[in-house]
């Protein structure tokens, strides 16, 4: 037979033959590990898991391919990651059953400290049956800090804007920390931000908050927000609670800041039994009974009798 025709053959019976196989043979099933995941004494879980990354490696950090990583943890508050395991046509770049592997944790791109198993090592099964590695994290070196968790307001009148309360945030890192995004909602607004887009090594910078409650507590409940800061830091994302309280002013029966003829207009037709078109609020009652009546009226006609001397 010619020598061509000889390798043409041999081609022939390689495909056919790698064809067949692949057929009967499929992908070996990959080493799959997940498990809980504890940062000190402290679980994540999927509501707090922003920016954690598993990423399982050679022992000297060279990457499988297929990759075995996923970010963050499932609805059980589980990490699960597929090794995939070596196959000489499929998956050459894959584990090897026995090899000594590692399991690397980030956050933020900061690379943590795993305490168990020790320093993120363990061995690569065959055996296709799923398996639990529970992780032990060592808590990270602080880098953004802000002292205060809550911004509480207290008794602010409906409709009208508080002093601003400060958060001051310090950079006790070595490396300038740069801010993806500052948001806030709620009755509450950033007054203003000296933090910018960067916050440099060893420095702090400041962001007032006020607050402007637009109804009373009793009908809104206590006013809650939140500021959220995102950050290349190991912290982020770092929440703020806000919290206030709107009151109304006695007198002022439709809420808007003042007292006036329209306040003893909006009694009247309380008195009369109708209902007025503005908007009214029982609290702004005189005598503190819950009720808006004559007395109401009185009182608010003697206030602007007063006011006008």
């Amino acid at each position: 037979m010619p020598n061509f025709l000889r390798v043409q053959f041999f081609f022939i019976i390689f495909f056919v033959y790698h064809a067949y196989c692949s057929d009967i043979f499929t992908i070996p099933h990959p080493d799959r590990i997940g498990g809980m995941v504890n940062v000190g004494d402290q679980m994540l879980t999927h509501e707090n898991d922003d920016g954690y990354k598993f990423i399982v490696s050679r022992e000297d950090g060279t990457l499988f391919s297929p990759s075995a990583e996923v970010e963050g943890l499932n609805t059980y508050n589980y990490y699960k990651i597929d090794i995939p395991i070596k196959d000489l046509f499929d998956q050459p770049n894959g584990a090897t059953p026995g090899e000594t592997v590692r399991i690397n944790v980030y956050k933020n791109a900061t690379q943590l400290t795993v305490l168990s198993p020790k320093n993120g090592i363990f061995t690569v099964s065959g055996s296709g049956i799923p398996r639990q590695l529970n992780l032990e994290l060592k808590v990270p070196d602080p880098e953004l800090v802000i002292k205060k968790d809550i911004l509480d307001f207290g008794n602010q009148a409906i409709k009208t804007l508080s002093s601003p309360l400060i958060l001051t945030i310090q950079n006790v890192s070595t490396m300038t920390k740069n801010f993806s995004e500052i948001t806030i909602y709620g009755g509450f607004s950033i007054a203003s931000n000296t933090c910018g887009t960067a916050i440099d090594a060893k420095t702090t910078c400041q962001i007032a908050v006020q607050f402007f409650p637009d109804k009373p507590v009793s009908y809104s409940g206590d006013l809650s927000g939140e500021l959220t800061i995102r950050s290349d830091a190991i912290e982020s994302p770092q929440k703020i609670t806000l919290t206030g309280d709107g009151i109304i002013q006695n007198m002022d029966i439709n809420g808007d800041t003042k007292i006036n003829l329209e306040d003893v207009i909006i009694t009247l037709q309380l008195c009369s039994g109708s209902l007025p078109n503005s908007p009214f609020y029982k609290e702004a009652d005189v005598n503190q009974d819950g009720n808006i009546d004559i007395e109401e009226a009185i009182g608010i006609l003697y206030f602007i009798l007063n006011q006008n001397e």
